[in-house]
């Protein structure tokens, strides 16, 4: 496994800023990856996923990096700081990708909270019978974006508390996000973060 193959100083931010704002979260081992995810709704900047493997389940954290600061994404307050700091392009074709990093990372440790394109972005603890698997599938519906006044709203569908639900989001050109509404389409659902007991 390993680190994958990130500059040195990088590595050595990242390892800095987040021990100094989070403690030892991350081991930063052997065992820990450092991967980059594509985006471009931050311009100037790189978006970075450690796991670390030493824990069960896995340790995550997603951190934007601008080459001089590191902003892990543990939680509303360094969203905020995020978002004061950083040059936001939000575009109709980033917008929804930028509200599932959001969405999955703005509670922190991370909730198993995501947005649903389709059943295949759903993870099962456990494989639901084929009456309920085809009940899921046709619950869910493409999201939807719109653009008015230089605002965003996306409807979508959302999980959380292993249950599926239809959501509207309204994203502002600063990136704050405000969840418009959110009604339940199917709950007790197989779904979320297998924890293992030892």
């Amino acid at each position: 496994m390993g680190i994958s193959k990130i500059d040195k100083d990088l590595y050595t931010r990242i390892v800095r800023n987040v021990n100094a704002q989070l403690g030892k979260y991350i081991t930063f081992n052997k065992n820990c990856s450092v991967e980059p995810i594509e985006q471009t709704f931050f311009p100037n900047s790189k978006l970075l996923s450690i796991t670390d493997y030493d824990c069960i389940p896995a340790s995550k954290l997603m951190v934007v990096d601008n080459g001089v600061q590191v902003y892990p994404l543990s939680g509303l307050g360094q969203w905020n700081s995020l978002l004061m700091n950083e040059r936001l392009n939000l575009n109709i074709k980033n917008v929804l990708d930028y509200l599932k990093l959001y969405y999955s990372t703005y509670l922190f440790p991370y909730q198993y909270q995501k947005i649903v394109e389709t059943v295949n972005d759903l993870d099962f603890i456990e494989f639901p019978e084929l009456e309920l698997f085809d009940v899921i599938s046709h619950q869910i519906q493409a999201p939807v974006v719109t653009l008015s006044n230089n605002q965003f709203t996306i409807y979508c569908n959302i999980t959380a508390d292993r249950s599926l639900y239809n959501a509207a989001f309204d994203i502002y050109p600063d990136g704050k996000v405000l969840l418009l509404d959110k009604k339940v389409v199917l709950q007790d659902l197989p779904i979320g973060e297998m924890v293992i007991d030892l």
